[in-house]
């Protein structure tokens, strides 16, 4: 029967098995035009699991949404996402104006920004990225109504970078940009990056003290 569940139909063979077993007519000639059959069992787990999510949509929103875009929003951008309620909305209309022409990528990102704007309307916002207080790859609750997105989420930030400067921070603050290079082993233009995202305010490019600044 998965050969006619899939829409498959019967062999000339199992036709006239039917036929010698007394098989109704109707029940053959279903078998011959059915496309596709969705197995009862299979949509029960699927409302199931509906159910199960919604409870925790609105029971739990900040871990729901942490854990979407944590699993399901691989395009997430801070550039683009961590906007305030107003530019959110411009993005979200501006995307679905082409959304039917769009590639792939534009419409998950149609999807994420359309999340992010029912996230806002809940009294749920984001939290800056912080180098210290996000995490490598996963969105975390901060508080009610606050989400931490991860160093992942700035645009160039890998994870490998975003592991590696979480398992340096933890030895301890970081003095410099050089001393962060040096002990995440990221480059040049990864700190920038991160700076150009806020991560780096008030980090030093280096801990040499400037003789003649210090002279005045």
């Amino acid at each position: 029967m998965e050969k006619v569940r899939k829409g498959k139909g019967l062999s000339a063979e199992q036709e006239q098995l039917m036929h010698d077993r007394q098989v109704p007519q109707w029940y053959i000639d279903s078998c011959k035009k059915i496309r596709y059959m969705f197995p009862k069992a299979h949509a029960a787990a699927y409302t199931i699991s509906s159910l199960r999510i919604a409870w925790f949509k609105i029971n739990y929103p900040e871990e729901y949404y942490c854990a979407y875009f944590t699993i399901r929003a691989d395009e997430f951008d801070s550039s683009r996402m961590c906007l305030p309620a107003g530019e959110i909305k411009k993005s979200r209309m501006a995307l679905k104006v082409s959304f039917r022409e769009a590639p792939d990528r534009e419409q998950k990102i149609y999807y994420i920004v359309e999340l992010i704007e029912e996230m806002q309307l809940r009294g749920i916002d984001f939290l800056p990225i912080d180098l210290y207080e996000s995490a490598a790859v996963h969105f975390t609750k901060a508080g009610p109504g606050q989400i931490r997105p991860p160093l992942k989420a700035i645009p160039s930030i890998s994870q490998g970078m975003a592991e590696s400067i979480v398992r340096a921070r933890a030895d301890g603050v970081f003095k410099s940009r050089d001393e962060l290079m040096r002990r995440a082993g990221i480059g040049q233009s990864a700190v920038e990056t991160l700076e150009k995202a806020g991560c780096l305010k008030g980090l030093p490019a280096s801990s040499q003290i400037d003789l003649f600044e210090l002279l005045g």
